[in-house]
């Protein structure tokens, strides 16, 4: 057992007997009815009895003496609250018919002669530990080399094509800027041995969803601005183009939006080899799970000028699903000075990565029923039947994690972490790969401008279902609890 911390020796009490309930715990007929599970009873129910009177102890104590400072106490009542509410639950595990639950190991002083020292939370020799971080991180920006909107010129005979004189991009054809944000990252940690060279741990990070988005439009006066959404006829293999805004024609407006986020889930066995100059090594094994889903959306509105009442809609969506699952294996490398430490931990996942592509578009109009009734039409302008659904792939993937933390020791049980991590994953689906300009557009009712049109010729676009590398990396601020 640890020796109590000076602060905590401070409290002492007089005579407080626990004979009486630990008398009625052996007494109790529980262990009469449940014979296969007396060993368990015998060993653990009497040891959370003198956790509950310690506590009881500690705080009557302090409400009559208050010799410690309000906030070393209430950090000493939390170590004791949670340490019973982890024996409760370890004996209530031992009552179910198919768990075999080892003696919880525990000791206490349960002297009750006058005087002794009980201090107010008896630790499990640091077996528990609790990792709670804020992350800052950044992800990859999504490429998108696909140029959606473009303007040019008016007042010619033909409109321009995209590369023409005058004509520039104005929505889409770079990549996305995802933007720091915040995160978070929970760790939970226990050794199963005394000497605290073997154990396990589970944890949980998230980076939340972000979103970015972009817009163009013109209000389709005389002298407004034409707008037009280049592709590739793949029928005459030229570029071509669709009007979205033309002065005293069309108003038009289009926008782009990006939202994407990122989670995961591990779950290692820990062991502890020799210091080597110093320095604690700590090899780590298990499961890992990863998830990145991105989501892109391309929306328009192409109205005539002179008709209030028509409507001409098309939304499309462009969303991908990576899930990452595999075994992984590392190592922690520790160095300690006083009271401060360094430590660098590298981690490497192998596995599958199983990416889902889901291809959706439509559009919306009224200039079939003159203006009266919405019809849908399947297809926008680059979600077309040839591409619209879900398409699935899986690849061998692999999944390196690299991170460098500095800390201190606030006090015997706490200490905070800053730190920098950096993450890569590779076969990662991006929503900005999958939209494909070369179009057939004898398949979409936008470009041939009739309810029903029938595909002629190469169906395009297809769904290419592209994949490239993916990073994220950021600091990390956290607080440790060891008890």
């Amino acid at each position: 057992m640890r020796e109590p911390s000076p602060a905590r020796s401070r409290l002492r009490v007089g005579h407080f007997s626990h004979k009486g309930l630990a008398g009625i715990a052996e007494r109790s007929q529980l262990l009469d009815r449940i014979p296969h599970r007396s060993y368990f009873l015998e060993t653990n129910i009497p040891k959370m009895i003198p956790m509950l009177e310690s506590f009881m102890r500690c705080l009557c104590h302090h409400l009559k003496y208050r010799p410690l400072h309000f906030t070393e106490v209430r950090l000493l009542m939390i170590k004791r609250i949670f340490g019973i509410g982890i024996a409760s639950l370890w004996a209530l595990a031992g009552l179910l018919p198919f768990t075999q639950m080892p003696a919880l190991v525990m000791s206490y002083d349960l002297s009750c002669e006058p005087g002794p020292v009980y201090p107010c939370v008896e630790d499990f020799g640091d077996h528990f530990w609790v990792d709670s971080q804020y992350l800052f991180w950044k992800i990859k920006n999504c490429p998108e080399h696909t140029p959606f909107v473009y303007k040019g010129p008016s007042g010619g005979k033909t409109p321009p094509v995209l590369g023409d004189k005058g004509t520039s991009v104005v929505l889409g054809g770079k990549d996305i800027d995802t933007h720091w944000r915040s995160g978070g990252k929970f760790t939970f940690g226990y050794w199963f041995d005394d000497r605290l060279t073997f154990g396990g741990e589970i944890n949980y990070f998230f980076v939340p969803n972000t979103w970015h988005s972009q817009s163009v439009s013109s209000d389709g006066s005389r002298d407004s601005t034409l707008l037009r959404i280049p592709y590739f006829d793949v029928r005459t293999s030229q570029e071509s183009s669709a009007a979205l805004a033309t002065p005293r024609v069309f108003s038009g407006k289009a926008s782009l939006k990006l939202v994407n986020r990122m989670q995961g889930t591990e779950l290692n066995l820990l062991q502890k080899f020799p210091s080597f100059a110093g320095v604690s090594i700590t090899g780590l094994g298990g499961f890992r799970y990863w998830c990145f889903k991105e989501h892109l959306s391309f929306v328009t509105s192409s109205p005539f000028v002179d008709l209030p009442l028509d409507i001409y809609k098309s939304k499309e969506h462009f969303n991908t699903e990576n899930d990452f699952v595999g075994g992984q294996f590392g190592l922690l490398l520790t160095y300690n000075w006083k009271r401060f430490f360094v430590t660098a931990k590298t981690k490497l996942a192998l596995g599958g990565m199983y990416g889902t592509v889901d291809i959706k578009g439509e559009l919306a109009t009224n200039e079939f029923t003159d203006l009266v009734k919405v019809q849908h039409f399947p297809g926008g302008y680059f979600a077309l039947p040839t591409n619209i659904g879900k398409h699935r792939r899986t690849k061998f993937a692999v999944l390196p994690e690299v991170n460098l933390t500095v800390g201190c020791e606030l006090f015997d049980c706490g200490r905070i972490e800053l730190g920098y991590t950096f993450l890569y994953a590779n076969k990662v689906l991006r929503a900005g790969k999958q939209v494909n300009p070369n179009i057939n557009p004898t398949q979409s009712t936008i470009y041939t401008n009739t309810p029903k049109p029938k595909l002629k010729g190469k169906r395009s676009p297809q769904a290419e279902v592209k994949t490239e590398g993916l990073w994220a990396q950021g600091l990390n601020v956290g607080i440790v609890f060891q008890f």
